[in-house]
C-alpha cells in the first residue's frame, strides 16, 4: 500500500520535530530521575546520621542509669560499713562483710561498664561529628548539582515548547485530515515514531540486485512493490507489518 501526498515533506518534518521532542523529553526525564536519586541518596545519609544520634542518645541514657546504679551501690556500701560498728553477733558481722564485698564487686563491674559506655559514646560522638561535616559538604554539592539540573530542565522545557509550536505550525499545513489522524494514532501506538526512512542494506549474495530495503521502524523487509512506491515522487509506502509511513532518501 502507498500514500501519495503533496504534504510529503511536511509529514517528514512533522516526524522530525516529534523525534526531537521525544529526545528532549528523555533528557528531561533523565535529569528528573537524577535529581530524585541525589535527593534520595542524601536523605538516606541524613537518616544514617539520625540513627547514629539515636544510638548515641541511648548510650547516654544507659550511662546515666549506670551512674545512678553506681551511686546506689556506693551508698549501700557506706550504709553497711556503718552497720559493722553496731552489730554484736559474729554471724551478722560476717554477713555484712560478705554483702559489702559483693557490693564492691558489683561496683567494679558497673564502673567498667561505665568506662566502656564512655568509650563507645566518645567514638560515636566523633563519628557523628565527621558525618555532619561530610553531610554539610554533600548537601552543598547536592544543592549545586540539583540547581544545575533544574536550570537545564528549564532550558529543555523552553526548547520543547518551541519545538511543539513549530510542529503545530507544520501540522496545520498538513491538510489531509485522514493522514493527520493516522499519524496521530501511529505516534500513540508506535512510541512516537510514525514516519521512518527506508533502511538500505547491501547483500552481495544477490547479484542481480544487491540492495535490500527494510522498514527502519520494525526492520521488516520491503516488497518490490513497496520499493517501487517509495521511489515515486511524494510517495510513502505503508509498512505491511507495523503500518508506519516509509519514505526513501538517496
Amino acid at each position: 500500500m502507498e500514500v501519495t501526498t503533496e504534504c510529503f515533506e511536511k509529514i517528514i518534518i512533522f516526524q522530525e520535530f516529534e523525534s526531537m521532542i521525544n529526545e528532549e523529553e528523555r533528557k528531561k526525564k533523565s535529569l528528573i530521575d537524577e535529581i530524585q536519586k541525589e535527593t534520595q541518596d542524601f536523605n538516606s545519609e541524613t537518616q544514617k546520621l539520625k540513627d547514629m544520634e539515636e544510638e548515641h542518645k541511648k548510650c547516654l541514657i544507659e550511662k546515666k542509669n549506670l551512674e545512678n546504679e553506681l551511686y546506689q551501690c556506693e551508698e549501700s556500701i557506706k550504709k553497711h560499713q556503718i552497720e559493722l560498728n553496731s552489730v554484736k553477733k559474729n554471724e551478722q558481722f560476717k554477713a555484712l562483710l560478705t554483702e559489702i564485698e559483693n557490693l564492691k564487686n558489683k561496683k567494679d563491674l558497673i564502673e567498667n561498664k561505665i568506662l566502656e559506655i564512655m568509650d563507645i559514646t566518645e567514638r560515636k560522638s566523633n563519628e557523628m561529628n565527621q558525618k555532619r561535616k561530610n553531610l554539610s559538604i554533600k548537601e552543598k554539592e547536592k544543592d549545586s548539582s540539583i540547581k544545575t539540573k533544574k536550570d537545564e530542565i528549564e532550558k529543555i522545557e523552553k526548547y520543547i515548547n518551541d519545538l511543539k509550536s513549530r510542529q503545530d505550525l507544520i501540522k496545520s499545513e498538513i491538510k489531509d485530515e485522514t493522514i493527520k489522524k493516522r499519524l496521530e494514532n501511529l505516534l500513540k501506538t508506535k512510541n512516537g515514531l510514525a514516519v521512518v526512512k527506508a533502511n538500505i542494506k547491501k547483500n552481495e549474495t544477490l547479484k542481480s540486485n544487491p540492495e535490500e530495503y527494510f522498514c527502519s521502524g520494525c526492520n521488516s523487509k520491503l516488497t518490490s512493490m513497496d520499493i517501487s512506491s517509495i521511489r515515486k515522487m511524494n510517495t510513502f509506502a505503508i509498512c505491511q507489518n507495523c503500518s508506519r509511513f516509509i519514505y526513501y532518501r538517496c
